[in-house]
């Protein structure tokens, strides 16, 4: 039979208060840091989506206008005599109006017809590409900063499972003294 003097237990029962306050402020401070680091994954995540539609929607756009635009050239003297070549549109449907107003491509009327100088064409096919390429770029510094607070996440998991761990040791410790 084990007998403890009661200041002993007053004492263990401190001690046992002591640490339990420990191990609720560590799992406060530890959950508090991986809720944060929560919080800026999903903004990430959000933000990683939101530029990948981005991307979709421009490489829509430019198969969309490459549709519309046959491969057969033509050429023509305007009105002040200077020759041009472009493209001529039948039917300038409102989604191709768009496009180009999207990319700020000039178009002009010829009689019944569209003209789409073969400058415009390439300066559209360019400046969606060059989009493209910067929204690429966007998404992998993204990537990299994403994968940085993954690590960090990971990182602050493991301190806090030490933490809880080494007062969980701590407190068996604590409870052998006690009986022995």
């Amino acid at each position: 039979m084990i007998t403890i003097k009661t200041d002993n237990i007053e004492s263990t029962n401190s001690e046992r208060q002591d640490l339990e306050g420990t191990q609720a402020v560590m799992a406060t401070l530890g959950g508090t840091v991986v809720e944060e680091l929560d919080n800026l994954l999903g903004s990430y995540n959000a933000e990683l989506i939101s530029v990948n539609h981005e991307i979709a929607s421009v490489r829509a756009d430019k198969d969309a206008f490459s549709s519309f635009v046959g491969s057969e050239k033509t050429e023509f003297v305007d009105f002040d005599g200077v020759l041009k070549e472009g493209i001529l549109v039948d039917e300038f449907s409102p989604e191709l109006k768009e496009i180009l107003e999207k990319f700020n491509i000039d178009y002009e009327n010829i009689g019944n017809n569209e003209f789409i100088s073969l400058e415009s064409i390439e300066a559209l096919k360019d400046s969606a590409d060059s989009k493209i390429q910067s929204l690429n770029s966007q998404t992998e510094l993204k990537m990299i900063n994403f994968q940085a607070l993954m690590d960090s996440r990971k990182q602050a998991m493991l301190m806090l499972s030490n933490m809880i761990s080494s007062d969980n040791s701590t407190k068996q410790a604590i409870i052998q003294n006690m009986k022995g």
